[in-house]
């Protein structure tokens, strides 16, 4: 589902700014505004109503998703049972990747900024891993649901938040591709009907 990864998950703050159009104050750079594809609050005049057909264009690749009370359990069951089945894999620790790197003659001719642009996908993992061991589960005593706590307040799970989310609307699109395909599959007999037997000679 390669089309998910056009998705972003943000925050209100950063949609507010995003919603609107923008320009780069050093090369005067002019950027369209991006907005929420199913949210009403962040469409573009000309959008009467939000829908996910056809596919959202360029400037509509926002998904809002919010966990509450409706999708909370479904959300973090969904993440941890990624995560105990091994279909979730990160990438490689900051630590591992910048020795390895530094042992490269390339790696040793970047410059600063290269180098930290480099790392930076897996330093962001590493702060994952660190937000992840901060987690407890916590069980609310209404079935076998159960919330996601942080043990130290003073370590935030946004990134923990923004691959859960991303994670559950990979899902939909998979069930819904799942839905789609079954149907098709079964749509060929729609037309099928058995000949009746003669009676009589």
């Amino acid at each position: 589902m390669l089309r998910i990864l056009w998705n972003i998950i943000t925050g209100i703050g950063l949609l507010d700014a995003m919603a609107i159009p923008s320009v780069d104050a050093k090369t005067g750079e002019h950027f369209p505004a991006y907005y929420v594809f199913n949210n009403e609050y962040h469409l573009p005049p000309e959008k009467s109503s939000p829908s996910e057909k056809p596919w959202p264009s360029l400037n509509g690749i926002i998904y809002d998703i919010k966990a509450g009370s409706g999708n909370e359990d479904e959300i973090n069951s969904y993440f941890v049972s990624q995560i105990n089945n091994g279909s979730l894999r990160l990438l490689a620790d900051e630590k591992i990747v910048r020795d390895k790197l530094l042992k490269t003659r390339k790696g040793q001719k970047m410059s600063i900024y290269d180098r930290r642009e480099f790392l930076l996908p897996y330093e962001m993992t590493s702060r994952l891993i660190d937000e992840l061991n901060n987690l407890k589960l916590k069980t609310t005593g209404n079935k076998n649901e159960f919330k996601i706590e942080r043990i130290s307040k003073s370590i935030e799970k946004d990134r923990f938040s923004s691959i859960s989310y991303g994670l559950y609307r990979v899902k939909y699109y998979e069930e819904k591709s799942q839905r789609k395909k079954t149907y098709n599959d079964y749509s060929q007999f729609a037309f099928f009907t058995s000949k009746k037997s003669k009676k009589g000679g």
